[in-house]
């Protein structure tokens, strides 16, 4: 009788901890995003909620997230990535879509980004507390290129493959790019 092997990656949230978690299409992209992308664009980051697609039950969150003042509910509408930047008196919370194929998220649209940040406020936090990052594995993959002009203004796109890259898509506000990379821009490439 043969077994079914499951395949388990290892991934490293910011604060050291080490998950093992299932092999899928999207692990990639996720490990990325917590050890990469976390670690050099914030100044001190935590991860709130990870969560695999398809699984009913997240790596890490629930407890968090209701922490956050999200209800049970909520949970459902929310990114599965959901990280914060814990740095002294301006913590920002960062809601992460990974993007790997034509199922699994859309990235941040107006809709999408509206409806995230309606469940923030609602929870108290506020908009200026508040950013969306659509993860994407290549920029010239078809699923981004398909993507990008669906994506909201005032959101950012990060590249598995371009990692020390941020693509910033700017609704006027000058300020963000700061306020996003601030602790963080003096990192070599």
């Amino acid at each position: 009788m043969l077994r079914r092997i499951h395949h388990r990656t290892s991934v490293g949230f910011p604060n050291g901890e080490i998950f093992s978690v299932e092999n899928t299409p999207a692990t990639p992209l996720i490990k990325a995003v917590l050890e990469v992308f976390a670690a050099r664009f914030l100044a001190m980051p935590a991860a709130i909620r990870v969560a695999l697609p398809g699984s009913t039950v997240d790596v890490r969150g629930r407890d968090y997230c209701e922490t956050l003042g999200f209800s049970q509910a909520a949970l459902h509408d929310l990114p599965k990535i959901i990280l914060a930047d814990v740095h002294p008196g301006e913590c920002k919370i960062i809601f992460v879509e990974t993007i790997t194929d034509e199922y699994q998220g859309r990235g941040f649209t107006n809709e999408r980004k509206q409806k995230v940040l309606s469940l923030a406020l609602a929870t108290g936090i506020t908009a200026s507390s508040v950013l969306f990052v659509s993860a994407f594995r290549d920029r010239s993959q078809p699923l981004f290129l398909g993507l990008v002009a669906s994506l909201a203004w005032g959101t950012c796109v990060w590249f598995q493959n371009e990692q020390e890259k941020l693509l910033m898509f700017s609704d006027g506000q000058a300020a963000d790019a700061p306020s996003l990379l601030g602790h963080r821009q003096s990192h070599s490439a």
